[in-house]
């Protein structure tokens, strides 16, 4: 009787495991931790279903290997997110984006890099204004924007 309510504990566990490819290396967590964050896409079966590998049995991303495994820290640690030294932050942006792990996570990590957000400019219509004014916000490219800034 003991034997077999072990098997059944096991058998559940098992099931519970899911495996998730990143550019060929390996990772393996439980279904639950990742469904903690449901409208993420490892935390939606629906979502995750399309990256399902049937012959491997399991879930492949061509995707940023060091990146993603603080992609999956972010799972296993109900939030906290960093990004390794290693990888770059324009990467490791594409990362959160590309698993969607939301505004709060895009926030946490601008906040921690000392992030802005960048802002629309409006440009002026009228070509020759929008000439003078890139001129003098942007001395640094034109040849006439550099005069201006030496005089100035």
């Amino acid at each position: 009787m003991e034997i077999e309510r072990r098997k059944d504990m096991m058998n559940g566990v098992h099931q519970d495991r899911i495996v998730v490819n990143i550019s060929g290396t390996r990772f393996e967590t439980f279904k639950s931790t990742l469904e903690i964050y449901p409208n993420t896409l490892l935390g939606n079966a629906k979502r995750r279903k399309y990256y399902y590998d049937t012959v491997q049995n399991e879930y492949f991303f061509d995707r940023h290997r060091q990146g993603f495994e603080a992609i999956l820290y972010y799972y296993q640690s109900n939030g906290r997110l960093r990004r390794p030294d290693i990888v770059p932050i324009e990467t490791f942006l594409e990362e959160i984006t590309f698993f969607d792990l939301g505004k709060e996570a895009l926030a946490q990590i601008r906040k921690d890099e000392n992030l802005k957000e960048i802002q629309k400019i409006r440009l002026p219509r009228n070509p020759c204004r929008r000439y003078v004014w890139a001129t003098l916000e942007y001395p640094e490219f034109p040849f006439m924007a550099k005069c201006v800034h030496v005089l100035s």
